[in-house]
């Protein structure tokens, strides 16, 4: 690409660096408005997910942003340059705030906060830093393409002051990542939806540091630096990475709307498997188990045989003893049909529950029903 920076009298180099190339840059901008078409037709596959309509607009901005740099190659002012130069160095900005949303929501799914690592505490930090460096850059951008001398010197500093910011929240970024990828309490290492989410942040995060890191190196350089003349440096590493973090934004495989829609599907499903409400359960059991009630222990055991009386007074037991001991062993007998059948503990205990009161109740017979026992053994 152009390397033309011999003569600073020319208003295109001295904004440039060079006499910028238009073929590359017709060939980005196209390339983008492709990009954002395919990332809105992801976008709209994977409902909700409406925060990736800020990267759709970053791909527009791309694009436009592209098309006028060669605007601004052929025709340099203030008016040309403002909106190339703005959205060029702007943009990534927007998409490092969209991979901190990300991470914040990932967070709030996992439910779990941890110290400083709280999803609301890690969304604000990032979006001040963010934000920051943003309007930092945007203030560097607007001095450098002021018609005024001597003010290109202090602009550039502003600029670069903006993406060291922006460098230092990458960096520290990539190590939040990590920590919440590889601690086992935020419950996403054995979710495959999470590791290819963390895998699109670790890439386009690294894209983007790589990105800053030539800025930063393309500004300290000063006007008369290797990266600031060579036009091919520029693509290579700010155009060509850019594109290749909206290659992991429309991938389904890692498309983020799509990765925190499954995540928290899954873990509502988990939630709902480790607590359901007790109530409907228990109603369940009930409804498979009924417990039997005193009317059926009675019904079995008031008639009893005259044979059986009999037995009972040649044993010398007492009938109402007799009869009380017969009725707590169809109570228990029932008891363990029923706590065979039942594997949940909770049916467990209501029917341990139920049988206790049986066999209390059993107990305190009114003395009609002793009468009964009694007249027929002595019948007998």
């Amino acid at each position: 690409m152009s390397d033309n920076s011999t003569s600073f009298d020319n208003p295109t180099v001295d904004a440039f660096g060079y006499v910028p190339l238009d073929a590359p840059a017709y060939t980005a901008m196209p390339v983008f408005f492709v990009l954002a078409a395919l990332l809105h037709h992801t976008n709209s596959k994977f409902h909700p997910c409406k925060f990736m309509t800020i990267l759709t607009l970053c791909a527009l901005n791309e694009a436009v942003g592209y098309g006028l740099r060669v605007l601004a190659a052929h025709i340099t002012n203030v008016g040309t340059l403002l909106v190339p130069t703005g959205t060029i160095l702007l943009v990534p900005n927007a998409m490092a705030l969209v991979s901190y949303i990300v991470v914040g929501w990932a967070m709030k799914l996992s439910g779990l906060n941890i110290a400083c690592l709280r999803p609301s505490w890690i969304a604000w930090t990032f979006f001040i830093s963010d934000v920051l460096a943003f309007t930092v850059q945007g203030f560097g951008a607007f001095l450098a393409i002021l018609p005024v001398p001597g003010l290109v010197g202090p602009a550039q500093q502003v600029i670069l002051s903006g993406l060291v910011i922006q460098c230092a929240s990458l960096l520290l970024f990539i190590f939040v990542i990590y920590i919440i990828n590889i601690n086992p309490m935020y419950l996403l290492q054995d979710k495959p939806d999470a590791a290819w989410l963390f895998l699109a942040l670790y890439c386009t995060t690294v894209l983007l540091l790589v990105r800053s890191l030539f800025r930063v190196v393309e500004f300290a350089s000063g006007k008369q630096g290797y990266a600031r003349t060579h036009e091919w440096m520029a693509y290579a590493l700010d155009c060509i990475p850019i594109m290749l973090c909206f290659i992991f934004y429309i991938h389904p495989k890692t498309h983020f709307g799509r990765c925190l829609n499954s995540l928290n599907s899954q873990f509502q499903l988990s939630s709902s498997e480790e607590s359901p409400d007790e109530t409907h359960r228990l109603e369940s059991i009930r409804a498979l188990s009924p417990v039997p009630t005193m009317s059926v222990a009675r019904n079995v055991v008031v008639p009893l045989a005259d044979s059986a009386a009999s037995m009972l007074l040649d044993q010398g037991l007492n009938p109402d003893q007799g009869k009380v001991l017969h009725v707590n062993n169809e109570v228990s007998r029932e008891h363990e049909c029923h706590v065979a059948r039942s594997k949940d503990e909770g049916s467990v205990i209501a029917l341990s529950q139920t049988a206790t009161l049986q066999r209390q109740s059993l107990s305190r017979k009114s003395p009609s029903d002793k009468d009964v026992l009694l007249r027929v053994a002595n019948e007998s």
